[in-house]
């Protein structure tokens, strides 16, 4: 395959599976970059079965999953503010705890991609920090006071 329709072809790929942008939108897109017909572009997303194995997209497939934990992650953080309101402390400490995991998850596929080159140095929170949650945050942080200044995120 040539490079320049390898290259078209793997920005197929991440914009329709790995992005999920719309149809219409990533065709559109994709022919401008590319200064290629939209029926070009269709045609190969009607055959992307004949290509697909061709390629190497299993970078796009750990984009995916990182999509996919944000997700997971935002639904945990509702919930969570919902536990809070409830007053249901040990659900909130419960979901705080697995939102904490898939951050690590996160940080280490981010790093394995080579989205992020180093592991953050500081954890920046939506809402404010409950003294419960303090002792939640020094286990995620292992107790290493210099990841995190609890005074600077109030």
């Amino acid at each position: 395959m040539r490079d320049d329709l390898r290259e078209r072809r793997e920005r197929t790929w991440e914009l329709l599976v790995a992005l999920g942008v719309d149809y219409g939108d990533a065709v559109s897109r994709l022919a401008q970059e590319f200064d290629t017909a939209e029926g070009t572009i269709k045609s190969d997303i009607s055959r992307m079965d004949t290509w697909v194995g061709k390629l190497d997209i299993s970078y796009y497939t750990g984009v995916s999953r990182l999509r996919e934990l944000r997700r997971q992650r935002q639904k945990l953080e509702q919930l969570a503010l919902q536990a809070a309101s409830d007053e249901d402390i040990p659900e909130q400490r419960k979901l705080r705890k697995t939102i904490a995991d898939l951050v690590v998850k996160d940080v280490r596929i981010s790093q394995k991609l080579g989205l992020t080159n180093e592991e953050p140095t500081q954890i920046e929170l939506a809402g404010e920090l409950s003294p419960e949650d303090e002792e939640l945050l020094d286990a995620f942080t292992a107790g290493d006071a210099d990841l995190v200044d609890l005074e600077e995120m109030r």
